[in-house]
């Protein structure tokens, strides 16, 4: 009797784990990093990104691609804030793009380092799910080398321009310690977005203490604009000048340098009921003795359904390259 109830025990308790191990296999569990937290990859060492597909390959995709916003939805933010605050003017847009360039190029190259950590197949769904890491450490220390090698180079035009006894030369190679500034926000920006403390990495140079070199350098010379149209001569001048001016450049009747723009606009042609307009806007920049030192040509073509108003979208679009290439112009001239 008591063999009896010992064999039926045992049957009962095999039954039992069986059944315990048919239901695990049936409802698989999740991994937590699926919506939370990695065990092996915590986030106070890893950026993470997630994805999902059909695929593998698709799902791994997702992930990277869910890291790289990671860092372009607050890089950008933060980048387009500071050109908000410190650009003004016409040279606020094209410094823009340059700064969106910039963002792009270094979260790609920052993009590199990521691996995929984790991956899992949901055999209820047929979905495949991956985890894209990024360790923190390793990055912070691959930024804080770009921005020093930045800060090295900017050191070094810097120098350069203390030591140059031409104007044009010192001002371009500021010019040229500035934009290597430019392209170190995006990395400032992903060391403060790594940084969990949320603190900004402290700067060797600001670009509001070259600008001021600069324009105190601009200050000390004087430049003559002549303006040649059929039409909008005027604006253009006042195009010019006015860029100038905020750079720190006086202009005067007769100065140091002379700019010459010239517009040159072809009659509006009539075809498949528009008119078009070919023109172009064409800058020379000489010193006192007449040596062409720098020069640049913007084509231009609009189109409307009437001839005047072609016409005036030319006229527009060859005052707005006017603003953006008067002073880009002067400061390329001593580039050697």
């Amino acid at each position: 009797m008591r063999s009896l109830i010992s064999a039926l025990l045992a049957l009962s308790l095999t039954l039992l784990l069986s059944a315990c191990a048919s239901r695990d296999t049936s409802a698989p569990t999740h991994p937590t990093w699926l919506t939370g937290e990695s065990e092996r990859f915590p986030a106070s060492s890893y950026v993470l990104g997630r994805g999902s597909g059909p695929t593998p390959a698709i799902a791994a995709d997702g992930a990277r691609a869910d890291l790289a916003k990671f860092f372009q939805v607050q890089v950008s933010s933060q980048v387009r804030t500071h050109v908000l605050e410190r650009v003004e003017g016409t040279a606020a847009p094209q410094i823009q793009q340059q700064y969106e360039v910039e963002v792009n190029a270094r979260v790609n190259r920052v993009l590199e380092g990521v691996e995929i950590g984790e991956s899992w197949y949901d055999s209820q769904s047929g979905s495949y799910h991956a985890l894209a890491v990024l360790h923190r450490g390793r990055t912070v220390l691959n930024l804080e080398n770009q921005a020093a090698d930045i800060d090295r180079r900017t050191r070094h035009h810097v120098e350069q321009a203390t030591r140059r006894s031409d104007v044009l030369g010192a001002v371009s190679e500021l010019q040229q310690a500035i934009e290597l500034q430019r392209s170190r926000l995006p990395v400032e920006k992903m060391l403060q977005v790594l940084d969990r403390t949320g603190l900004s990495p402290v700067r060797e140079y600001e670009i509001n203490a070259l600008q001021t070199r600069q324009r105190e350098l601009l200050a000390t010379r004087t430049i003559r604009v002549v303006a040649t149209a059929d039409q909008g001569a005027d604006q253009l001048q006042e195009a010019a000048s006015g860029a100038l001016s905020t750079w720190g450049l006086r202009v005067v009747p007769e100065g140091d340098y002379t700019l010459n723009v010239t517009l040159q606009s072809a009659t509006p042609v009539y075809q498949d009921r528009w008119y078009w307009v070919r023109a172009s806007v064409d800058m020379v920049l000489s010193d006192a003795d007449g040596n062409v030192l720098n020069r640049h040509s913007t084509p231009i073509r609009e189109s409307a359904q009437q001839a005047a108003t072609a016409s005036r979208r030319a006229l527009e679009q060859a005052i707005r390259a006017t603003e953006l290439h008067a002073m880009k112009l002067f400061v390329e001239a001593g580039q050697p």
